[in-house]
């Protein structure tokens, strides 16, 4: 009896441990924004007044001049006012500030990330804040890629006084 208790005990294990494998990933939300307004390189607003920041990103300043317009006007170029974006989010959804914390995508499904094409295209670099790091690697390696190729901002020095150091007073 014990002998047929033990190999039932280890077969629910078995079974157990099977069905934790064969349960799908948790289900990522998303939600619709239709663009109000690009408050600079790395934030937006939707017509509904939800503020948003997109998440791994850090941009110039607006008083960065020129290298913050010129940051502002590339996500313009991406998501112009009027436009839907699709916001997906990471494990924290809002910062210290109430601002919303997302990946933005032009599409619902299999859209471009507007925060990877920020950092590949040279108009951010990157930032952590965790517990949001689902996609840092992505971010850094189109960092260093734009980097490379001296593409937007890189072209042309801005990041010689990172945003952060510039919000900091160093530089």
């Amino acid at each position: 009896m014990k002998r047929n208790l033990r190999t039932c005990y280890g077969l629910l294990l078995v079974a157990s441990a099977l069905l934790f494998a064969c349960t799908p990933p948790r289900e990522t939300s998303r939600e619709a924004c239709t663009v109000a307004d690009v408050s600079d390189g790395d934030s937006f607003r939707c017509t509904n007044n939800q503020r948003v920041r997109l998440l791994l990103l850090d941009a110039p300043e607006m008083d960065q001049a020129p290298f913050g317009t010129q940051s502002r006007n590339a996500l313009r170029a991406r998501m112009p006012r009027g436009s839907t974006v699709w916001l997906e989010f990471d494990v924290q959804r809002e910062d210290r500030y109430g601002r919303t914390l997302a990946y933005a995508y032009t599409e619902a499904v299999g859209g471009e990330q507007i925060n990877l094409a920020q950092a590949r295209d040279g108009w951010a670099v990157a930032v952590v804040f965790p517990p949001n790091v689902r996609d840092i690697d992505d971010v850094r390696r189109a960092v260093a890629t734009a980097r490379r190729d001296r593409v937007g901002l890189w072209r042309d020095g801005a990041f010689t006084c990172e945003p952060i150091a510039h919000k900091q007073g160093k530089c």
